[in-house]
């Protein structure tokens, strides 16, 4: 009788526990950030060779603001792999500013095929925007 009694009471311990838990993970920083503007920037993409070849190619990012002054205050991390593999097989770090909203990042491209760049911009910490950008490469280097 006595266990019964316990378990009893654990039950209707166990609902405010919970209820306090998710109130408690409500008041917390969400994990999905989503950018906090993406209209103000405009990104663009180049190669250095152009079109892109197998072997070491550089990655030419420029950003723009909504007026179209170049933003040098910003970090730029990429990551870059094939659009056909789904786990692993990535380039990923951060663009280097070149100064006049021009950022760089060399990569090596191994293989023919698409290629998929994706950018997070960011500035003090905070997301900016997101973009992602596909090329493909042909032929040899």
């Amino acid at each position: 009788m006595a266990i019964y009694m316990i378990r009893a009471h654990m039950r209707w311990l166990a609902l405010p526990i919970s209820l306090i838990a998710v109130l408690l993970g409500a008041c917390s920083p969400s994990q999905n950030v989503t950018p906090t503007s993406t209209d103000d920037l405009k990104i663009t993409l180049n190669t250095n060779p152009s079109p892109p070849r197998l072997g070491d190619s550089q990655l030419l990012i420029d950003i723009v603001n909504a007026a179209g002054q170049a933003v040098d205050d910003v970090k730029v991390d990429i990551s870059v792999g094939m659009s056909s593999m789904s786990m692993g097989g990535t380039q990923d770090g951060q663009a280097d500013s070149q100064g006049k909203g021009r950022y760089a990042r060399l990569v090596t491209l191994h293989s023919n095929g698409e290629y998929v760049v994706r950018l997070w911009v960011r500035r003090n910490g905070q997301l900016l925007k997101t973009q992602e950008f596909r090329f493909t490469v042909q032929g040899g280097s």
